[in-house]
């Protein structure tokens, strides 16, 4: 009975050891559930700053610039279209708290983000799980959603048993996230042949369906996309900050579609009243169908980078006088 109550007491220490040790090698590390963890983690940690530029993006300009170190004067806050222009707006305003005010903030979007009103399931993933500070959490809810952020201290508490369950694992069996090198442009220029496409097949999307690209359903832009580009008008506005949104490369099967559609209308209109400059990249650069992915959104990583290049050497310029 000593024996076993001795055996006890010291399995004991050591769980508890164990467990205060891995708690601090917990902290002292990151670990992130996505790239939109990171963002804030990173940007709540800056201060005083200042760049130039600020870009907010989802996925397709986020995949073109994450490798690449474009000017020095940038600050890119790229992230996913889940986040709506609401996670875009807090983003920014984690940002204005901190740091010093940019000259320009540039919103690189796809015709999604439009009718974003997070109402899908990623929702909480990338959005209330990330952005829910009181303030942040009150602004929602002055818009009448009382579907988000529903026991949402029980949901944080869920995600960082999650964080140390994936933390336990790497460290058990020594798995090491490799770090990916960036590139300069300069690089890419040199070994990067931008008129030659036969590097991938010519591959035919004819099983895709191009409509559930672009909801042609929707006629006008979600509550929150307009509510919450207002507010980023607004806060740019107070801060001298000039605004700038780029519609993202389209799929050539697409982009007919968007041309026409009353939800392209309704934006056009949004932004001629409230005064928001704009510019389409795809009457910059056509981007043939092969230059897409199979999923017909993202684009191939050679693409990537003919797409990091006219940000870098075009958009970013705009309006430069």
């Amino acid at each position: 009975m000593k024996i076993y109550k001795k055996w006890l007491k010291t399995t004991f220490v050591l769980v508890i050891l164990f467990s205060i040790c891995f708690e601090i090698n917990y902290r002292l590390n990151s670990y992130y559930r996505h790239e939109v963890d990171e963002k804030v983690a990173i940007l709540d940690k800056t201060r005083d700053n200042d760049f130039n530029i600020i870009i907010l993006s989802d996925s397709v300009t986020l995949n073109a610039l994450k490798d690449i170190r474009i000017k020095n004067e940038i600050y890119n806050l790229s992230t996913n279209e889940a986040i709506s222009f609401a996670g875009n707006y807090f983003l920014l305003k984690r940002y204005l708290s901190n740091n010093i005010a940019p000259k320009k903030v540039f919103i690189f979007i796809v015709p999604h983000l439009l009718i974003n009103n997070l109402k899908s399931q990623t929702a909480t993933t990338y959005f209330e799980s990330v952005f829910y500070r009181k303030d942040e959490i009150s602004k929602i809810k002055e818009l009448g959603r009382n579907d988000l952020y529903k026991n949402i201290y029980f949901k944080l508490f869920q995600i960082q048993m999650q964080l140390r369950y994936r933390a336990f694992k790497s460290q058990l069996f020594k798995f090491v996230k490799s770090q990916n090198a960036t590139i300069s442009l300069l690089d890419v220029r040199n070994n990067l042949d931008l008129e030659k496409n036969d590097i991938y097949k010519q591959e035919v999307l004819d099983e895709t369906d191009f409509k559930t690209l672009l909801d042609t359903n929707k006629s006008s832009m979600s509550e929150i996309a307009k509510i919450f580009l207002k507010e980023i008008y607004n806060l740019c506005k107070a801060n001298n900050t000039e605004l700038m949104i780029i519609l993202e490369p389209i799929n050539p099967d697409v982009y007919p579609m968007w041309s026409n559609s009353a939800l392209k209308k309704d934006f056009y209109k949004f932004l001629s009243e409230n005064n928001i400059k704009f510019e389409d990249v795809n009457t910059l650069y056509s981007f043939p169908q092969a230059a897409f992915l199979y999923d017909a959104i993202h684009l191939r990583p050679n693409w990537n980078y003919k797409y990091a290049l006219l940000i870098d050497e075009h958009i970013l310029d705009l309006d430069n006088n």
